[in-house]
């Protein structure tokens, strides 16, 4: 009976190491990137978009709200851009 449980335990360690795993993780896309992968790079290009609208109102050229005008959004605009196409670049670089 022992010997039966012994065999029954090696079948399913050798099934359970015989699963195909994908090597990029269990949520990847056709090309291997990752949901986290993805959501960085949405975060990132939102992080840009927002500087740039900062820049803008910073400079006057995009009037309508309390920023306009200030130089300090502009330099917050562009420090915030900056970090963004960083973590844009950091993401999509190749592995």
């Amino acid at each position: 009976m022992k010997e039966h449980r012994t065999r029954n335990r090696s079948d399913l360690k050798r099934n359970v190491l015989q699963l195909p795993v994908s090597r990029q993780g269990v949520l990847s896309n056709k090309r291997g990137e990752t949901l986290v992968t993805n959501i960085l790079k949405v975060f990132a290009v939102l992080l840009i978009l927002s500087g740039i609208i900062w820049i803008l109102q910073g400079v006057n050229i995009l009037p309508g709200s309390f920023m306009t005008g200030d130089p300090q959004w502009a330099v917050n605009g562009a420090i915030t851009v900056v970090i963004g196409s960083g973590l844009l670049w950091f993401v999509s670089r190749k592995k």
